[in-house]
């Protein structure tokens, strides 16, 4: 479970970004 969470806030991050820039 905590592995399919890290990968979730791991693409949410990087969506962030990719927004943000």
């Amino acid at each position: 479970m905590n592995h399919i969470l890290e990968m979730l806030i791991k693409l949410l991050k990087v969506g962030m970004e990719g927004l943000g820039h």
